[in-house]
């Protein structure tokens, strides 16, 4: 059978607190080491976030992205890289001196020392706050990107030497069909508009029979001129 609790242990008076005076004095630096140490960890765990959605906007944008959009997806890089370096500055040991001889000074010292971890662990709280909103800022960009929706066709010749070709474009998009041969020498030229859903079906009449036919759709999206090619061949 163990022994009962001391009374004394179990009041809470003067010599209580002054115990966990001394607990809370003895363990205030180790606290805020460990406190730094799990900024670091909060710095990764944002930075894996960072990167999914920086890549994932890059991917899905398909294209350079506008220059508002590009700060936003960068500027939590640098943010988090300077989080990351404060982080690791405040979880290193304050550099202290004293005389083990003087009470007073090993009191100062370490007041010192707390104050000192106190400022290093504010600074970074600051910036993993600035660089947590950045990332928010940067997710948000990347959910409100929308994908570039690129030109594409199929053609086919079918039994009466009539080119038919079906794709689909940006909505709205002008979009210029070239058709050539070699042999016999044949060019034509179409211009068509896609459909508000970017959809697009257009043919030509009249080719020859037994000669390939290489058929090019041109349209500008973005400042950017895009063009598709497609070979068919007539029976």
């Amino acid at each position: 059978m163990s022994e009962p609790t001391p009374l004394e242990d179990l009041v809470v008076n003067d010599r209580y607190w002054l115990g966990r005076g001394r607990e809370l004095t003895t363990g205030s630096l180790t606290f805020r080491e460990s406190a730094a140490t799990a900024l670091t960890g909060a710095v990764g765990w944002f930075w894996t976030v960072y990167t999914v959605a920086a890549l994932v906007g890059v991917a899905l944008a398909d294209r350079d992205v506008g220059l508002a959009a590009g700060a936003a997806l960068a500027a939590p890089a640098l943010l988090l890289l300077i989080a990351y370096l404060t982080a690791t500055w405040a979880a290193l040991p304050v550099d202290i001196a004293f005389d083990p001889r003087d009470p007073l000074e090993i009191r100062a010292a370490h007041i010192g020392a707390v104050r000192a971890l106190s400022r290093r662990l504010r600074i970074t709280v600051g910036l993993l706050i600035v660089s947590a909103v950045a990332v928010a800022i940067a997710v948000t960009v990347t959910a409100t990107m929308s994908p570039v929706t690129l030109g594409t066709f199929a053609a086919r010749v079918d039994n009466t030497n009539t080119i038919l070709i079906g794709g689909r474009f940006p909505p709205n998009a002008d979009v210029q069909f070239v058709v050539r041969s070699s042999k016999p020498v044949y060019r034509a030229m179409a211009l068509r508009v896609a459909g508000p859903k970017g959809d697009l079906d257009t043919r030509v009449n009249g080719v020859a029979g037994g000669t390939t036919y290489s058929v090019t759709a041109q349209w500008v999206q973005d400042k950017a001129t895009y063009a598709v090619t497609r070979e068919v061949k007539a029976s």
